[in-house]
C-alpha cells in the first residue's frame, strides 16, 4: 500500500531519486575500479620496494613495540612547539608595537587632508629586526623538528646496536637522545635545519609572489614564480631526505653535518633508484592508511546522521542536511587527521 501510495503522489521524485542513486553507484564503481586498476598496477611495478617496505615495516613495529615511548614523540614535539611558537609570536608582537603610527593624506580640489587614516612606519632598522626575528622563528620550529629526528634516530640506533635480551628495548631512548643532542651535536643539528629554513623561507616567498601575480592576471611573474618554486622545493624535498638519512650518520659515527650529508648522499647515489623507489613504496603504504581512516570516519559520519535518532528527527535534520554530504566532509576530516 505504501508503495503505491508513492507511486500514485510521488511517483516522479521517487523516479529521479532513483535515477540519481543508480548514475552515482555506476560513477563510484567506475572511480573505485579504475582506483583498483592503478593500485594494482603500482603493486607490479614496484613489488621489489613494496616487499622491502614490507619488511621495513615489519621491523618498524618490532622496534616500536620494544620501545613505546617513540609513540609519545609526537605529542611531545607537538606541544613543544605549540608553546615555543606561542611564546614566540607573542614576543614578536612587542617588536611589532616599536612602529609608529603615521597620518594618510589625500588631496582634493587642491587641499590637503590628513588623519581620516593611519598606517604603521617601520623604520629600517626595525624592519632588518623583524626579518631577523622570523628567521629566528623558523630556525628554531626546523630545530626543534631536527632534534625530534635525532631523537628517533638514536632510539632505533639504541635498540638496533645494543646487546639486550629478547623482546627488550633500551631504557629511557627518549631522554637519552635528547641529552646527547643537545650536548654534543646541537651545532650539527642547528646547521642541517639552517640548511633547509634557507630553503624553506623562499618557498613560502614565492607562493605568495605567485598566488599575488595570479590575482594580478600577470602571467610572466606568474610562471617565473612557478618555475622557481619548482626547482626550490625539489631542492628542498632533497634536503630533508639527506637530513634524515645524515642524522643515522651522525648518531652512528658522531660526524658532523657537513661530512654526514655527504656519506648520506653517497649511500643515495650508490644505491641508485632504489631510495626513491623505497620511499615511493612507503608513500603507497601511507596513502593506504589515510584512505583507511577516510573511509572509516566517512562511513561513521554517514552512520550517526543517516541512523541515529538524534539527528533524524526533523529540527536537526535541517541543520545536518545531507547525509552523504556529512559523510565526504567527514571523510575529508579524517584524511586530514591521518595525514
Amino acid at each position: 500500500d505504501l508503495a503505491g501510495a508513492s507511486r500514485g503522489g510521488g511517483g516522479s521524485a521517487s523516479e529521479l531519486d532513483f535515477e540519481v542513486a543508480a548514475v552515482f553507484s555506476r560513477t563510484m564503481s567506475i572511480a573505485l575500479g579504475v582506483l583498483g586498476i592503478l593500485l594494482l598496477s603500482t603493486a607490479c611495478c614496484m613489488h621489489e620496494a613494496i616487499a622491502a617496505a614490507v619488511g621495513c615495516a615489519k621491523v618498524t613495529s618490532e622496534c616500536m613495540f620494544q620501545t613505546p615511548s617513540l609513540l609519545v614523540l609526537p605529542l611531545v614535539e607537538c606541544v613543544w612547539k605549540l608553546s615555543s611558537g606561542g611564546l614566540l609570536a607573542y614576543s614578536m608582537v612587542w617588536l611589532l608595537a616599536t612602529a609608529h603610527m603615521e597620518d594618510d593624506f589625500v588631496t582634493v580640489k587642491g587641499i590637503e587632508i590628513g588623519g581620516l587614516t593611519k598606517t604603521f612606519a617601520f623604520p629600517d632598522r626595525n624592519k632588518a629586526m623583524l626579518a631577523y626575528y622570523v628567521m629566528g622563528f623558523f630556525w628554531m620550529m626546523e630545530l626543534s623538528s631536527a632534534m625530534s629526528q635525532f631523537i628517533v634516530s638514536y632510539a632505533v640506533v639504541l635498540w638496533y646496536y645494543t646487546p639486550k635480551p629478547k623482546g627488550a628495548g633500551p631504557h629511557m631512548p627518549l631522554l637519552r637522545g635528547l641529552v646527547v643532542g643537545a650536548a654534543f651535536h646541537l651545532g650539527t643539528l642547528a646547521m642541517g635545519s639552517f640548511a633547509i629554513v634557507t630553503l624553506r623561507v623562499p618557498r613560502v616567498l614565492l607562493r605568495l609572489l605567485t598566488s599575488q601575480a595570479r590575482g594580478a592576471c600577470n602571467n610572466l611573474c606568474q610562471v617565473l614564480g612557478a618555475c622557481i618554486t619548482c626547482c626550490a622545493g625539489f631542492f628542498h624535498r632533497n634536503l630533508e631526505l639527506v637530513n634524515r638519512l645524515a642524522y643515522l650518520d651522525v648518531c652512528i659515527c658522531s660526524t658532523g653535518f657537513w661530512e654526514a650529508a655527504k656519506n648520506a648522499q653517497g649511500v643515495v647515489e650508490s644505491e641508485g633508484g632504489k631510495v626513491p623507489e623505497f620511499i615511493g613504496a612507503c608513500w603507497v603504504f601511507s596513502g593506504l592508511c589515510v584512505l583507511f581512516v577516510s573511509a572509516v570516519a566517512g562511513a561513521a559520519s554517514y552512520t550517526v546522521v543517516a541512523f541515529h535518532a538524534t539527528w533524524v528527527a526533523e529540527p536537526a535534520r535541517a541543520f545536518a542536511g545531507e547525509a552523504l554530504c556529512v559523510a565526504v566532509v567527514g571523510a575529508f576530516f579524517g584524511a586530514w587527521a591521518g595525514w
